[in-house]
C-alpha cells in the first residue's frame, strides 16, 4: 500500500497499519510537513511518531518544499533529520517528486542537499537511504 497523506489523515493510516500488519505502508512526501510554524512542526512530529510505532510502516523523504521558497538544505535539514530519527535509517528512503519540485529547485540541487544533510552518517546508513531501502520495500525485478 502506497499512501500520500496530510496530517489529519495520518491517524487513520496508522490504524490501517495496525489492522493490516502484514502489509507495508509507505508514507509519501515525508507526511507533508507544510506548516512550518512551531505548532505545525510539533503536530507533524507527533503524528509521525505515532505512525512510526507500527513496524510495517516506512517513509519516503520527498516533496518537502516550502511554498514560494527555493529548496535548500537549511530549510529542510530538521525535517529530514527528525524523520530519520523517528523512523530510523532502516525505514526511510530518499525519493524524487519530479517534475513537481522543478518549480522550486532542480533535481540535482535537491539530491545534493539530501547528501549534504546526511553526510555525517555512516556509509551503510547513507546507502540504505539512497538505495537499499527502496530495493527492500519495492523489490524491483
Amino acid at each position: 500500500l502506497h499512501v500520500r497523506s496530510r496530517r489529519q489523515r495520518q491517524m487513520c493510516i496508522r490504524d490501517r497499519a495496525k489492522d493490516f500488519p502484514d502489509t507495508i505502508i509507505i508514507l509519501n512526501h515525508t507526511g507533508l510537513p507544510s506548516d512550518r510554524s512551531k505548532d505545525g512542526l510539533n503536530n507533524w512530529k507527533s503524528n509521525m511518531k505515532q505512525f512510526s510505532e507500527q513496524p510495517n510502516t516506512a517513509l519516503k523523504i520527498s516533496g518537502i518544499c516550502v511554498p514560494n521558497k527555493k529548496w535548500n538544505s537549511n530549510l529542510n535539514k530538521n525535517i529530514i533529520k527528525d524523520s530519520i530519527d523517528i523512523f530510523g535509517y532502516q525505514r526511510c528512503m530518499f525519493a524524487s517528486n519530479f517534475p513537481v519540485d522543478g518549480v522550486i529547485s532542480t533535481f540535482d540541487e535537491i539530491f545534493k542537499g539530501f547528501k549534504e544533510i546526511v553526510s555525517s552518517m555512516k556509509d551503510y546508513e547513507i546507502k540504505s537511504l539512497f538505495h537499499d531501502n527502496a530495493i527492500k520495500y519495492y523489490n524491483p525485478k
